[in-house]
């Protein structure tokens, strides 16, 4: 046996005398140090191998049967033993155990500055900034504007909301329903619609949350972008001091909800290090934003180019799906809710399952489509913003033009400017222009000013070789800015235009039965028919008052409540709004109502500025 010859081999060496034993020099005693023999390997029968051989005994491996031999491992000396791999397998495995990550190579900037500011300072600073922001929009807000016709819409759609309905009457998909359902889950914390006197009152003070909100994100999303905390206050104040902002951005309009959502969207890209949660709820966000107002799909392809800019880009093709798909995900829920309801389509195609007349959500959406400047023109609101702030008005064409120039270079500019512009489609396509419409746009022009000045700023310092002069420069913006936006806002703070609204729902609960059927505009529409309304008092509301559109144009109230016939009409509240309304009715259908023939048998029982109110008079 080999094994049995191995061992007398190694006893007759232990058995020799010590000087017949073949010496070795120790290195650095005695002898010249010697470089150690490379052991040389050779093999034996059944895959062993000798690690050490000598005249008179050698060293070899043990050989285990049914062992498994470690693929990447290759047994010196034996290359025919090597498994059988794909071809330079070792080489790739050896590589990818020492590869590293991609490097991250985004747009986010790290903030520098030369005087630096603990962040607990900065957040007292950033805190008392946004009182006073609250204080400018709270100051006079139930007083200044009047209240508009949109957001006696949406309070009464927020009352049906607790009620159990989408809105009061029949929902036409005129706008996605989240931005009063975010109204409806305020309420509650408010203890109810009447907290601030009426139903709009309470109403502003949510939406001056929201409002907060945003001027948090502008001065949050700037400071990131630019890495500077000058900038940021300077886009805060051009967004939050302005005259256009603080007029409509206290009103109820779901445009400042959905642009509150949008900023959201933006601050998570741009502050998220491309990782895939932020990714998500950006889009997450962005979907909110749109089912808010359904106008923001216009910034949808400027936002697909944020997420190239602020992902990795091993991670771009990834987040750019997930952020695509996600976001019209949750858009979709708009279309499928119409689907479900079977008011998809509209009922004049005759489909086979259509068998009943409905409302349609693809039919609302071609009709807003076709709705001309005659409704509202641009020209009409390009004066009324001129004469409410003239140079943030110029300032939104030349800002991001500017930034669309010298963006190519700083992208971060140019996404902006992107943004900005893409929202100025919706002005200049042709059709129906409201003034309130430029409330998604002010933010975005706040930001494309910061960076054109910051710009600017530069240049300046470079030409002077003063680096210090562009952050004066800067400062002296912000400095500018307050001194002429609060002589540009003094009829916000003086003027009373509610006052006559007010007086309205005053005389309506001293005079009018409770019984009777009361036609108004929505702004009265919840203090009329909820108890503790301002039309209402302690008294009981008014179960019948209708909305005046409805009464025109819905047949489930003019034909199957009111019978075809304006003697069932008691009293009609008439103001701008409803003149204009019901002329406008009366041009497409080519007929008068039975409001408008209700109306030509009545007689004025009380007047306030612009505010009829009309009894009719019916006949025996």
């Amino acid at each position: 046996m080999v094994r049995d010859e191995t061992q007398q081999q190694v006893n007759r060496h232990i058995n020799t005398p010590a000087q017949s034993l073949p010496t070795t020099p120790w290195p650095g005693i005695g002898a010249e140090q010697q470089a150690p023999e490379k052991p040389q390997v050779h093999s034996l029968p059944q895959g062993r191998l000798i690690l050490h051989k000598q005249e008179n005994f050698y060293v070899s491996t043990v050989n285990r049967r049914h062992r498994r031999v470690h693929p990447l491992r290759k047994p010196s000396g034996v290359t025919s033993a090597l498994p059988k791999v794909l071809p330079q397998q070792q080489t790739r495995i050896a590589a990818s155990e020492t590869r590293r990550m991609p490097r991250l190579d985004t747009l986010n900037t790290t903030l520098r500055s030369r005087f630096p500011i603990p962040l607990w300072l900065e957040t007292l600073g950033l805190l008392l900034v946004l009182v006073g922001v609250g204080l400018a929009h709270a100051y006079n807000m139930f007083n200044f504007p009047r209240y508009e016709l949109d957001e006696g819409t949406y309070m009464a759609s927020a009352w049906s909301i607790l009620q159990g309905q989408l809105m009061p009457y029949a929902y036409g998909y005129a706008h996605p329903p989240a931005g009063w359902i975010q109204l409806a889950t305020w309420i509650p914390l408010f203890n109810g619609f009447f907290a601030f006197g009426n139903a709009l009152n309470t109403g502003r003070v949510i939406v001056l949350l929201y409002k907060l909100g945003s001027a948090l994100l502008v001065y949050l999303i700037t400071r990131r972008l630019s890495a500077r905390r000058s900038l940021g206050l300077l886009a805060m104040g051009i967004f939050a001091l302005t005259p256009l902002g603080i007029t409509y951005q206290r009103e109820i309009y779901l445009d400042n909800i959905a642009i509150f959502w949008f900023l959201l969207s933006l601050f998570l890209l741009v502050t998220g290090n491309s990782r895939l949660r932020a990714i998500i709820f950006s889009a997450l966000t962005l979907g909110i934003a749109i089912l808010s107002k359904e106008v923001l799909i216009l910034l949808i392809p400027a936002m697909i180019y944020a997420v190239w800019l602020y992902t990795t880009p091993f991670q771009r093709k990834f987040a750019l799906v997930a952020f695509g798909y996600t976001t019209l995900a949750l858009c979709s829920a708009w279309m499928l809710m119409a689907l479900m309801r079977g008011e998809f389509f509209p009922y004049a195609w005759h489909l086979p399952w259509d068998n009943h007349a409905h409302l349609s959500l693809l039919q609302t959406i071609l009709e807003q489509t076709k709705r001309t400047q005659s409704e509202g023109s641009l020209g009409t609101s390009f004066s009324q913003w001129m004469g409410l702030d003239s140079l943030l008005v110029v300032m939104s064409i030349i800002a991001p033009v500017f930034n669309l120039v010298f963006g190519f270079r700083q992208r971060n500019q140019l996404l902006l400017s992107l943004l900005a512009l893409s929202f100025w489609l919706l002005f200049i396509r042709g059709g129906v222009v409201f003034p309130y419409y430029i409330i998604p746009l002010i933010p975005l022009v706040a930001m494309n000013c910061a960076f054109a000045c910051a710009t600017l700023a530069r240049w300046i310092s470079q030409a002077t070789h003063l680096p210090l002069l562009q952050g004066i420069l800067v400062l002296l913006a912000i400095a500018a800015i307050v001194p002429y936006d609060i002589l540009h806002a003094q009829p916000i703070y003086t003027h009373d235009y509610a006052q006559e609204q007010r007086q309205a729902m005053d005389w309506m609960r001293e005079h009018l039965p409770r019984n009777t059927v009361v036609v108004i505009p929505p702004q009265y529409f919840v203090d009329m028919r909820v108890s503790g309304g301002e039309a209402v008092g302690a008294h009981s509301p008014f179960p019948k008052a209708q909305l005046f559109f409805n009464v025109a144009t819905d047949p489930s109230i003019y034909h199957d409540q009111l019978k075809d016939n304006w003697q069932n009409i008691d009293y009609i509240l008439v103001d701008p709004d409803v003149i204009l309304h019901l002329n406008m009715i009366q041009e497409v259908r080519g007929g008068s109502s039975i409001l408008q023939q209700a109306l030509k048998h009545s007689v004025e029982r009380a007047h306030f500025y612009d505010i009829s109110i009309y009894q009719v008079q019916h006949k025996m």
